[in-house]
């Protein structure tokens, strides 16, 4: 049954690198984190893996032109590096779990993963938001994709992408009553905003930002209108993926958290 579970792995990984939404190091990546977690929580953590592999790149892809900006540092198609911070850690629980048997790790795992559909679904649907969002710590309206900012849409689609991994995951990996599922689908789908919440305040504090010696603009790329940037705040190697990983990070610490509370 493991053999079939690596072979579907490999092929959503192909399937996704060959209508690019990952790059070849995020589709070799993407192979190692479907492996681990068939090996730690089987078929059900693999379904929950591809309601958000599948739901987020679904929103990423949705009216992408509208999107575009000279802001963010990276293309459409996930590379290694974005595979790891949104899956890495989901996949490092699911291991711990496969050593010890321990639940706590499959909240973590959902706590992981509703963090990091959460922050997709919050920044693209943000991203269409009629609006500008509101900068949590400059306290003013900035340009659509500005780290550390929020909009009301994007806020709700965080909501509820926290929700739909909490509810998938917490339906297939835990065997509880119905009114017990209702309150970890809840705990979880907090854990998930947690995490978001955290992508938001350390993006807004730590991570790099430039400054176009040309025409003045703020950007996350170290190179604009063929000139090389200036960089004007935060620490110069916590990128968009090192601001991901610290959202997935607090999410499966929160979710490992709530579950040894209600335990």
């Amino acid at each position: 049954m493991l053999i079939i579970h690596i072979l579907g792995v490999l092929l959503l990984a192909c399937i996704a690198y060959l209508f690019k939404k990952l790059s070849l190091s995020g589709m070799m990546v993407a192979i190692v984190i479907g492996v681990c977690i068939a090996l730690g929580l089987g078929l059900e953590g693999l379904f929950v893996l591809a309601a958000f592999f599948i739901s987020s790149t679904f929103w990423s892809s949705y009216k992408k032109n509208l999107k575009e900006t000279e802001i963010v540092e990276k293309d459409g198609r996930r590379d290694g590096w974005q595979v790891i911070a949104n899956g890495g850690v989901a996949a490092f629980c699911s291991l711990l779990f496969l050593l010890t048997k321990e639940p706590l790790w499959i909240g973590g795992f959902i706590g992981a993963l509703a963090a990091a559909n959460s922050d997709t679904w919050s920044s693209e649907n943000g991203s269409l938001s009629k609006s500008s969002p509101y900068h949590i710590l400059k306290r003013k309206y900035v340009e659509r994709g500005t780290s550390g900012a929020i909009s009301i849409q994007g806020l709700w689609a965080g909501v509820l992408g926290a929700f739909f991994i909490a509810a998938t995951g917490t339906y297939l990996l835990y065997e509880v009553h119905f009114n017990g599922i209702l309150m970890l689908i809840l705990l979880f789908t907090i854990s998930g905003l947690i995490g978001n919440l955290m992508d938001t305040l350390f993006g807004a504090v730590y991570q790099v930002e430039y400054r176009c010696t040309i025409c003045k603009r703020t950007t996350e790329q170290l190179k604009h209108c063929q000139r090389k940037t200036v960089q004007i705040k935060g620490i110069s190697f916590v990128n968009n993926d090192i601001v991901n990983l610290a959202c997935t990070l607090t999410g499966a610490a929160s979710g490992t958290i709530i579950f040894v509370l209600i335990s």
